[in-house]
C-alpha cells in the first residue's frame, strides 16, 4: 500500500507541475500562430486546469483514505500530519472549483459582452481579472507545496 500511496502522490505532484507550468501556457504562446485569440487560448488552458483540479481532488481523497488505512504502519502523528496536509489540498481545490474558476469564467463572459474581450476592458476590470488569476496560481502553488510536504512526511523514516 505504501508504493501505491507514493505513486499516486508523486504522480499528482508531477501532473500539477506539468499542467500548471508547462501545458497551460502553451495555448497562449501558440494562439497567433494557430489563428485563434486569447479567449480561445484561455478556454483551452481553463479546460486543462479544470481536469487537473478534478484529478487533484480525487487523488487527494484517495490518499487520505490510504493514509487512514495505514494507521498502524505510519503511527498516529504521521497519519494526523498527512491527513491535515491532504485535507488542505482538498479544501484549496474545492475553493478553486466552486469559487475562483467560476468567478474567472464569469468575468471573461462579462468582458466579452461589454468590451469584446478582457484585453479591451478598463484597467479596473483587468485588475480584478488579474487578481483572480493570481489567487488561482497561489492556490495551485500552495496545493503543490502541501502535496510535496506530504510526500516527504509519508516517506520519513523509510529506506
Amino acid at each position: 500500500m505504501a508504493m501505491t500511496w507514493r505513486f499516486l502522490c508523486g504522480g499528482l505532484i508531477g501532473l500539477m507541475f506539468a499542467v500548471g507550468l508547462l501545458a497551460a501556457p502553451v495555448p497562449f504562446a501558440l494562439a497567433e500562430e494557430l489563428g485563434f485569440g486569447t479567449r480561445e487560448a484561455g478556454t483551452i488552458a481553463g479546460a486543462m486546469l479544470a481536469r487537473m483540479d478534478w484529478a487533484a481532488l480525487l487523488v487527494s481523497l484517495a490518499l487520505i483514505g490510504l493514509t487512514l488505512a495505514r494507521r498502524g504502519e505510519l503511527g498516529s502523528r504521521r497519519v494526523g500530519a498527512l491527513t491535515l496536509l491532504l485535507a488542505g489540498v482538498v479544501v484549496l481545490t474545492l475553493t478553486e472549483m466552486v469559487a475562483v474558476a467560476p468567478a474567472i469564467g464569469a468575468l471573461r463572459e462579462e468582458a466579452a459582452m461589454l468590451y469584446g474581450s478582457v484585453g479591451a476592458a478598463p484597467e479596473e476590470f483587468k485588475g480584478r481579472f488579474g487578481m483572480l488569476h493570481g489567487l488561482s496560481v497561489l492556490r495551485a502553488g500552495v496545493s503543490w507545496c502541501l502535496l510535496t510536504a506530504s510526500f516527504f512526511v509519508e516517506g520519513r523514516g523509510q529506506r
